[in-house]
């Protein structure tokens, strides 16, 4: 975080729109990161060391996998933000 707020601060003006989007989305990422991930991979170990895999189990795991992808699309338009700030796209 203290690198994102660090390229705030010298943002140009005409580029802080840019900024403000993509620190609007990295709390996002933390959020999913953190609650999807962690939780759901504890809940599915422990399912899995049961042998419990059932429809809760399959369910869990595709909310992994849309999690999954969200995080990379969010990652992804951080990019692209970033290459736009800098010049490059």
């Amino acid at each position: 975080m203290i690198t994102g707020k660090t390229g705030a601060n010298i943002v140009e003006p005409a580029q802080q729109a840019l900024a403000d989007a993509k620190l609007a989305r990295m709390p996002m990422i933390g959020v999913v990161g953190v609650v999807v991930f962690l939780l759901v991979t504890f809940w599915l170990s422990s399912k899995a060391r049961a042998g419990a895999f059932d429809s809760l189990y399959a369910t869990l795991q595709i909310v992994e996998a849309v999690a999954g992808l969200a995080i990379i699309v969010l990652f992804a338009l951080n990019i692209r933000g970033g290459l736009q700030m800098a010049g490059r796209l």
